[in-house]
């Protein structure tokens, strides 16, 4: 049975409320930075990270740090091998 922080997502499968959010996240900021011409800087994006936190309503623990993992989590999950993850 889920839990009240677990959802069910459309194949089927149960995802803790926590990673939608954070897919969410990423979505938002990839949307944001999608139009850039140049790199952004480290102080950009970590404001971009805090709006998207914001509006997805995340813990002030999320950071820039923990897309990145994130990211590699759902790489590794859909069969992608570790050494090109850490590469």
């Amino acid at each position: 049975m889920p839990g009240p922080q677990t959802l069910l997502v459309d194949n089927g499968s149960l995802v803790p409320a926590a990673t939608l959010a954070l897919r969410g996240l990423a979505t938002k900021l990839a949307l944001r930075l999608g139009h850039a011409v140049e790199p952004m800087g480290v102080g950009s994006i970590q404001h971009c990270v805090r709006l998207a936190r914001t509006d997805a309503r995340l813990p002030a623990t999320t950071h820039v740090h923990t897309l990145r993992h994130s990211d590699a989590t759902h790489l590794h999950e859909e069969g992608v091998s570790i050494r090109l993850i850490s590469a």
